[in-house]
This record gives C-alpha cells, structure tokens and sequence, in this order.
C-alpha cells in the first residue's frame, strides 16, 4: 500500500503481473545438403522459444518484434513470428548464418552451415591428334567448382555404338591409346570426352578446341615394308664353311617406298636342331637411307629372319621370308706314324668342329678312308665320337706287302639328322707300308 510523505494511505489498491524471460530463443535450419547439388537448394531456418515466444504481441508497440534472421553469404533476411524461406542458386560454397530474436529481445547465438552448388558441367575438349603418336588419344577437361570426379574417353566406328576406352586421367588430362593393327582400312573413328563433377553434371563432347570434329581414318599409323633381306649379299639360302660369320642385310621402308632411317629391326636367328641356342634376337638400327646390316656371330646352321616392331607412325613388318644359313661341317685327323710295318697298327684319331653343337648322346658318326684305285673306301666301319667330339681308331695292317706302299687316309663326318652342321672330310694323310 503506497504512503505519502504526510504519512497518508492511499485510497486504491492495484497489482501488476511482472513477466520475467531471460531464456534464448533457438534456431534449425532445414534444407541444407550433405555435399555438392547441382540444382538450387531452399533453405527454412525456424526459431523458436519456450517462454515469451516467436509472436508480435500489441502490448509492446515500442519493442522490437520477435523475427528470425537468415544470412547468406553476408546479406541478411528475416521474417516475424517464427521461420523465414530463401533459395540459393549460385554456384561454389555459400556461407549460411541464421539466429532468433524472441519477443522479450533475447537475441540467440548465431550458428553456420555451408551449401555447395555446382549447377555447370565440367569443361572439356579433345587434342588434335599428335603427327609423331597418332595413336595417342588426348583431351584436357576441369572443373572449377565441384572438381572432376571421372572422365573417359570413348570412340565408336562410323554410326555404331560408343565404347569406352581404357583411359587414364592425371593433371587434368584423360589419355587413352589406340590400336592400328586392329584397325580395318578405311574406316571412320570417332572420339568423345564423357566427364563427370562431383556434383554429378555431365558433360559429353565430340569436338577438338577450335569446335572441328574429331574424325580420324584408320589404321592411324602408316605401313611399312621390310625388303631386300639378304645374307652374304644373296637373298637365297647360304653355304658357309665352318667357322666363318654371315652378313646379314635389307632396307625399311615406309608404304610409300620412302626409306625409314633411324629405325630399330629385330633379326632373328633360329638355329638348326642339335644346336645349343633356340631362337636368338639382335637389334640393328636402319641408317639414314634405311639400310641396316649386321654380322652374324659364328656357329651351327640357321634361319635368319628380320622384323620391325613399329613405331609411334609405322605399322610393324617382317621380312617376307626366312633364309637358310648352312654351315659347313669340321674334321681332323691325325695318324699315329707316317710308316707303319706290315703286320702293325696305326691309329687314326681326331675330333670334329662343334662350335654351338651338342653332341649326340651316342656321340657323332665318322668314317675312315682310304682311297683305293682311285676310289675311297671305309677303312672299317662307322664309329662315333666321345661327347668332346674326338674319336679313335686303331687298325692292323695286313702282312702281305713285299715293297714299300703309300696310301692316302681320310676322315669323314657323316651327315647325321640332329646334327647342326653339314657332312664334312678331312685333309688327306699318307702312310707309307713298309715290308
């Protein structure tokens, strides 16, 4: 009851109610993506408070209505009572900031979210082709937004259907290469880009930068042609004694007769059965008027052969046939005396050439001779070497001789399947019989 100074009462008596809220308001938001769209995204950020609350009330004309605030990328929105709706459409990453304000004034804390959009498609071309790799597909594509999430290159013949390519994407670049030799003449290949954000636009493009289409013909490689090869000089099968090296030759050249210089051929070496080596590779290179030539290392009989693996413009080739190298055969003999006495035995012994031969587990058939009225004959039968190579043969001459005899000796290789190297004689040796 309020009293005046004079200690008077007063006559009426009132009560007012005193509404107290000292509580923030809260704020969600509703809308916001996990990670990049690529479509404009709306967003609802909702305020609410458990005491004075979110409405505009008439009993205070002269406070600030409750109102809920939405910010994006620092331009600011708000609506009365209780939430507020904005749509964001640009692309990149938008800052997003809302709070409340209830409707005793309590301001709540500003609280953030991110919203990414990406609404453009990766950009992308393919190269011109490259004169030097024609086989090499090329193509440069970004995305500056979202950033890549796959590319491929894909290709399809004249109207039919598009494959993918095997293709690599680096730095930017998406490669992928092609095959000439399983190109038919003449037809037409097509190339596209197919790129991907991570946002999920697409993009889809057939056209080099300057907007050309991308038309090749294949094979995109050009052919080539291996001629002339010979050996010694010859382009037939060759005859070597034992013991000497063969020259290899020929000339590269492109489809249209031009000599390729610089260029790496392959001569291949198949040696004969019974040798120690199988197929033997070398390498030469072509000199500026694509000639190339080699020198074979010693050795058993072979085929030799020449091919050319391609390079970044030419096709492969070989030669159009192999050559036979025939080695000839080796045989020394030696005799134990010059003059031997009737009755008494010499010994013929020696061994034959097997540069790169094995010898046959039996060991390698040799004859001796002698040469009678002009004719040679064995002296005994067939024997066979050690498996050096070397043979031994002992012979007791008759005790008939009642002058003084010459007669001229030889050794011989038989032919022999499995045996690398052609049948081959000796020098003559002379023993004299004496009485």
């Amino acid at each position: 009851v309020p009293v005046s100074g004079a200690n008077v009462k007063a006559d009426e008596i009132e009560e007012t109610k005193l509404q107290l809220d000292i509580v923030y308001p809260v704020t969600s938001i509703a809308g916001v993506p996990s990670g990049w769209k690529k479509a404009a995204v709306s967003l609802t950020a909702a305020g609410s408070d458990s005491r004075s609350g979110m409405v505009d009330s008439d009993d205070y004309p002269n406070d600030a209505p409750p109102a809920t605030f939405l910010q994006i990328d620092g331009s600011s929105a708000n609506e009365p009572d209780g939430s507020i709706t904005r749509s964001v459409s640009g692309d990149g990453k938008h800052t997003i900031t809302h709070w409340a304000r209830d409707l005793a004034g309590n301001t709540a804390a500003k609280k953030t979210a991110q919203v990414k959009i990406d609404r453009t498609a990766p950009l992308a071309y393919l190269e011109q082709p490259d004169p030097q790799d024609p086989e090499q597909i090329r193509a440069t594509v970004t995305d500056p937004t979202s950033g890549l999430a796959s590319a491929k290159l894909q290709v399809k013949e004249d109207s039919g259907a598009w494959k993918d390519l095997p293709s690599k994407l680096a730095s930017g670049r998406v490669t992928a290469a092609m095959d000439s030799t399983r190109m038919s003449d003449g037809v037409i290949y097509r190339f596209r880009i197919v790129a991907t954000d991570v946002a999920g636009n697409r993009a889809e493009i057939t056209t080099y930068a300057n907007g050309g289409e991308t038309v090749q013909v294949g094979p995109f490689r050009d052919g080539s042609r291996l001629r002339g090869l010979t050996l010694n000089g010859k382009s037939a099968a060759s005859r070597l004694p034992y013991g000497e090296r063969a020259e290899v030759g020929g000339k590269l050249v492109d489809e249209d007769g031009i000599p390729v210089g610089g260029a790496s051929v392959a001569v291949v070496e198949d040696y004969d059965a019974g040798s120690k080596f199988g197929a033997v590779r070398r390498t030469v290179r072509t000199n500026s008027r694509g000639v190339f030539s080699l020198t074979l290392p010693k050795g058993p009989g072979r085929k030799v052969s020449a091919s050319f693996g391609g390079d970044g413009t030419l096709l492969g080739s070989r030669s159009p046939e192999s050559l036979s190298l025939r080695m000839g055969g080796r045989i020394k003999l030696a005799v134990s005396r010059k003059r031997v006495e009737a009755g008494k035995r010499a010994v013929f012994k020696g061994r034959v050439g097997r540069r790169g031969a094995k010898i046959p587990k039996a060991g390698k058939l040799v004859e001796v001779q002698v040469q009678v009225d002009g004719r040679w004959k064995a002296v005994r039968k067939a024997t066979r070497t050690n498996r050096r190579g070397r043979y031994s043969l002992r012979y007791r001459f008759g005790q008939f001789y009642t002058e003084p005899t010459r007669f001229r000796f030889r050794a011989r290789m038989l032919k022999e399947a499995g045996f690398p190297y052609r049948a081959a004689r000796s020098k003559t040796k002379q023993v004299t019989i004496t009485p």
